[in-house]
């Protein structure tokens, strides 16, 4: 699938652990993993590239703020 100039299924191929969706509003997120923590990256293109990411959280802390973001209810 490709999205706003993202092949995310090639995404998805190059980095297998990563959890990559696109929501409505044109944005993808990813759930990123290193060495037992965790972090979001929200990336969106409007004129240009817009990339936000979360600290890096321990794994439990990580998934709950996920769930929240795949929920709709993260800020």
């Amino acid at each position: 699938m490709t999205t706003t100039g993202y092949d995310l299924d090639a995404l998805r191929v190059t980095f297998p652990r990563w959890a990559i969706f696109r929501s409505d509003a044109g944005a993808f997120y990813e759930l990123c993993q290193a060495g037992g923590l965790l972090f979001i990256r929200r990336t969106y293109r409007s004129d240009a590239v817009l990339m936000h990411e979360s600290e890096w959280l321990r794994t439990a802390d990580g998934e709950r703020l996920w769930l929240r973001v795949l929920l709709g209810q993260a800020r």
